[in-house]
């Protein structure tokens, strides 16, 4: 059987976002299940992965072999005078595009968009516009659609989607968007791919109440511009301040700061460890521990699993929670958060920072912990109704999509 080549664009390897990191092991984990269901062999490209020949990764006890892919398409005179540098890796990469068989673009989860601005829209959206110029069929695995503000924006994406072979939303939200942009046939509904992501199961200890509590540094430096860029009503330093201190008062709790995004530089604008590293030293209380430098998604999501209550603004660490039965409050910035907590898993137990104050922040976690048992009843119907489905439908309609 001729082997295929398969590119996964937007899901990066490496990189310090877990959440992205997550998507990418996910994906490559969903194609891999679905060609060794067929006994087809392939090959995986994966973008922004590394600069090695070949390469790797484990998921649980299978080794995933795929090949590092850099977009070689140039999308200024820079980018075209760094392809002509690095000319064996761009003929290397154009000879990956001529024979791809498709091109699935996980979009890093909610970046066809413009809400973290122009630039980063149309690093995104150059995966499509290659996929196209190269004839290759391309899909949109499930990821967040929208929101445009820029008119501008909004024509590209919807030029870009009505050329895609499907659109695949991770909420109802995106779906509707999608579908009012374009023909709806091509739009599915599915769940987010992370999901999928396998783990082990931490226990702690069983006489505590671990609280786990991810602190989003791109959140505690005001956003990429420094000055509240996301339009947060409260300071959200003050509102995690608040949090820790009222925990603490709770003398069997035990608080675990818990990085999703990391390996970047101290002063990074989007540093959970560095934000955390800062509060540990300055409560300097051994009932708060700062949870290990994840490796991967995988430990990361082991680790959450081992709590009783989380909450985080990272939505992929609050997804690692949901998906492990973990009662979680995801602290919402964008509408990412409420199209698939709210929207897709009719779960609400979600604070909105965009429109609470503090105090209600705080009210309303505290209110949801003393309800964990019963959050943790209603995620564990969630995903038995909800989300498992959804996976189902989601593997089924991927190997329909690559075999027909």
């Amino acid at each position: 059987m001729k082997p295929l080549h398969i590119i996964i664009q937007n899901a990066p390897i490496s990189n310090g976002n877990l959440g992205c990191v997550a998507l990418a092991y996910s994906a490559i984990y969903l194609i891999d299940s679905i060609m060794k269901s067929r006994s087809q062999s392939y090959t995986l490209y994966v973008s922004d992965s590394n600069k090695n020949r070949e390469s790797s990764i484990t998921i649980m006890d299978r080794e995933i072999k795929y090949e590092p892919f850099y977009n070689p398409v140039p999308s200024s005179f820079l980018s075209l005078i760094y392809q002509i540098v690095k000319l064996k890796r761009t003929t290397k990469n154009l000879r990956t595009l001529k024979k791809a068989y498709i091109n699935f673009d996980a979009g890093q989860g909610d970046s066809f968009s413009d809400i973290y601005g122009n630039k980063r829209f149309e690093w995104i959206n150059k995966s499509h516009r290659t996929a196209r110029l190269f004839k290759i069929p391309y899909v949109l695995l499930p990821q967040t659609i929208g929101p445009f503000t820029s008119e501008k924006i909004r024509k590209k994406a919807t030029y870009s989607l009505t050329r895609a072979k499907r659109v695949l939303s991770r909420d109802k939200t995106s779906a509707q968007i999608a579908s009012d942009l374009i023909d709806a046939y091509k739009v599915e509904d599915y769940i987010d791919l992370a999901f999928l992501l396998p783990y082990n199961n931490l226990l702690f200890d069983n006489t505590k109440i671990n609280v786990g509590i991810n602190v989003s540094g791109l959140l505690w430096n005001g956003g990429y511009n420094r000055a509240n860029q996301f339009g947060l009503k409260s300071d959200y330093k003050q509102s995690i301040h608040r949090l820790i201190q009222r925990f603490l008062e709770i003398p069997e709790v035990v608080i675990h700061l818990i990085p999703h995004v990391l390996g970047l530089e101290e002063d990074s604008v989007e540093n959970d460890y560095s934000a955390m590293w800062k509060l540990k030293k300055y409560y300097n209380n051994n009932r708060i521990i700062l949870a290990p430098a994840f490796l991967n998604p995988i430990d990361a999501k082991s680790y959450i699993s081992g709590m009783d209550f989380f909450m985080g603004a990272r939505m992929h660490s609050t997804i690692a929670a949901f998906s492990s039965g973990v009662p979680v409050v995801p602290m919402s910035y964008s509408r990412k958060f409420t199209g698939l907590f709210n929207c897709t898993l009719d779960y609400d137990a979600v604070v909105d920072l965009k429109t609470e104050t503090s105090n209600e922040i705080e009210a309303f976690i505290f209110q949801k912990f003393s309800q964990r048992q019963q959050i943790k009843e209603k995620i564990a119907q969630r995903l038995e109704t909800i989300v498992n489905p959804k996976l189902e439908y989601l593997k089924s309609d991927v190997e329909e999509l690559i075999f027909g």
